[in-house]
């Protein structure tokens, strides 16, 4: 709902606030964050969540990756956009 509604620091506070918490963080609330990051040219937040993601163990589904090669693309990342696309 924040990143629809243009809060995307909302979005972003909320999710900082869920992880902190110990709160179950999932593919779904990770991929709006990311989609708040980007279409705000916040590619580089948009990747730590991406790679703190991974690091957790959360399993990230298409959408996940492709926000991510999509903030790569942004921030000027081809080889690593590369990479992703390829896992």
């Amino acid at each position: 709902a924040c990143e629809k509604g243009g809060a995307w620091q909302n979005a972003l506070h909320l999710l900082s606030e869920m992880s902190f918490t110990r709160l179950r963080v999932s593919a779904v609330s990770i991929a709006a964050g990311m989609s708040a990051s980007v279409q705000k040219s916040q590619w580089p937040l948009a990747l730590r969540l991406f790679f703190d993601m991974l690091q957790d163990s959360i399993a990230a589904d298409t959408v996940v990756y492709e926000l991510a090669v999509l903030a790569c693309a942004d921030g000027g990342k081809s080889n690593l956009a590369v990479q992703l696309l390829n896992e």
